[in-house]
Parts: structure tokens; C-alpha cells; sequence
């Protein structure tokens, strides 16, 4: 596609071998990697600010981050459970910091699609509603709240994002199980079975990333000229689900407001 990629993580030699790859696919694009913590929103500021000096534009943003442990609520600097940022207000954060970036390539009368940004976590997966009197967990705190909390309100900002943003299209897949090294930091004796079960149950990361790779490019999805929402919740398989009843208006307005609190108001209102 000729596509330049900035790669962003802690992890400066594995996006090294990840960045010769990229230029022997598309030598004549500028591919480059800025390290980024996702607990740290300072991190996060610095990041998107640094990509902002670098790019002219932006026309698709991916963000999978990941953090498996455990432990229990272990807060970050902002004072925000460290899964919770991984999963959730980090990534809140960074499109709302990238969106003159992205504005400009929607903007853009040359442009056949319409930006596309993807969270990739567990679309319509959480298996319960928002707690409204702990929204951020500091008192009721699990890895089940934890996780569907996640969910919930990556469900919630994609619909909220496509409604104030109707010349970008907004993404939240599930990509199932996906065989990568995640569960590192595991205790052995949940790491061993879970590596196990990754390797001969799990998909191959190439073959999710052709999935990912049809859902931002889909002509029927982000064509400026395409009818229907622009936003989605969707599966491994790149098909659309329905949201959840988790998902009312009320749960949409109420995840925005809170997670802007949360996000100290970065980015645009």
C-alpha cells in the first residue's frame, strides 16, 4: 500500500527487527518508532506530540497495547489501575491527542477513505454492566470488573467517537486468542499451560493482522462515499456484532464525561 508506519511501544529492539522488515516491504517509506509507556498519560502526551513533529497526516491508528497479570489494582502514577490504562484511558487518550492529525487527512479532498482508528481489546464481550458509583475501580476492583469495565468502555468511546467524528470511522475487535508472548510475566504455572494453549489453539499474528489489515482498508466500512455508521464492534473475524445492552446512551454519555475527567481533558472537548 506504500504505507509509512510509526511503531510505538517499550520495547525498542523488538521494533527494530520489526522496522527492517518494513523497509525491505516499502523501502520508500519512513518508518520509524517512538518508545511510549501506556501507564504514564505524560507518556502518552509526549508520544502523540512527537508523532505530530514526525507526520503530516494520519490515516490509520491501531492501538493493542497489552498487560495479562494476576495481581490485583496496582496504580499508576495518574493514580489509574496500570491494566485499566493499557486497556482503556491511555488509548482514550491518544486519539484524542492524534485528532488534528487525523482531522487533516479527512480533510484531505484527495482522500478516498475516511481515517480509520481501531482498538483492539473485546468488543461486546463484557459479561456485566458499569458500576456508575466506582468507575474507575478504586473500590471494587477485580480482573472480571477489570476486564469488562475495559470492554464496556471501549464499546462505549467508538460509539460516542463516530457520532462527534463523522469523517473518521471508529473500531473496537476482539481478536480472540492470538499466540504472542502476553502472558510473560505470568507465574509459571499459569504461563506453561497458557503458552500451550496459545500454540495449538491460538491464531497466528500474521493472520490477524490480515484481518485488521481488511477492516481499516474495507471500501464499505471508511469509503467517504460509503452509507451507514462509522463506527463498530467486531469479532476475530472482522464481522460486525451487536453491542451489548450494557450499552445504553446513558452508559455512552456517562464513560465520555468520565473518561475526559479521567484524561485531565486531553485533547479536543
Amino acid at each position: 500500500m506504500g504505507a509509512s508506519v510509526t511503531l510505538g511501544g517499550r520495547n525498542a529492539t523488538a521494533a527494530s527487527q520489526i522496522l527492517e522488515e518494513l523497509r525491505k516491504v516499502n523501502p520508500e517509506g519512513v518508518h520509524d518508532f517512538i518508545a511510549v509507556d501506556m501507564t504514564d498519560q505524560g507518556d502518552v502526551r509526549n508520544f502523540a506530540t512527537e508523532v505530530k513533529k514526525r507526520r503530516s497526516r494520519l490515516d490509520y491508528l491501531i492501538m493493542s497495547p497489552g498487560q495479562l497479570r494476576m495481581t490485583g489494582r496496582e496504580e499508576s502514577k495518574n493514580g489509574i489501575d496500570t491494566k485499566l490504562a493499557v486497556n482503556y484511558y491511555s488509548r482514550f487518550l491518544l486519539i484524542r491527542e492524534l485528532l488534528p492529525l487525523l482531522k487533516t487527512t479527512a480533510d484531505l479532498p484527495t482522500a478516498p477513505f475516511r481515517p480509520h482508528i481501531v482498538t483492539v481489546l473485546a468488543a461486546a464481550k463484557a459479561r456485566g454492566g458499569i458500576k456508575y458509583d466506582d468507575m474507575d475501580l478504586k473500590r471494587s476492583y477485580s480482573l472480571g470488573t477489570a476486564a469488562d469495565l475495559a470492554s464496556n468502555y471501549n464499546d462505549a468511546m467508538v460509539e460516542k467517537l463516530g457520532f462527534l467524528y463523522p469523517m473518521m470511522t471508529f473500531t473496537h475487535i476482539y481478536p480472540g486468542i492470538v499466540n504472542t508472548n502476553i502472558g510473560r510475566g505470568l507465574p509459571w504455572y499459569v504461563r506453561v499451560p497458557s503458552e500451550f494453549l496459545m500454540k495449538y489453539l491460538g491464531t497466528d499474528p500474521a493472520d490477524f493482522a490480515q484481518v485488521l489489515t481488511h477492516v481499516v482498508t474495507d471500501e464499505t466500512l471508511n469509503g467517504k462515499a460509503s452509507a451507514g455508521k462509522n463506527w463498530h464492534l467486531m469479532d476475530e473475524k472482522g464481522r460486525e456484532v451487536e453491542k451489548l445492552k450494557y450499552g445504553t446512551q446513558e452508559a455512552v454519555e456517562r464513560v465520555w464525561g468520565h473518561s475526559v475527567e479521567m484524561t485531565a481533558g486531553g485533547g479536543d472537548t
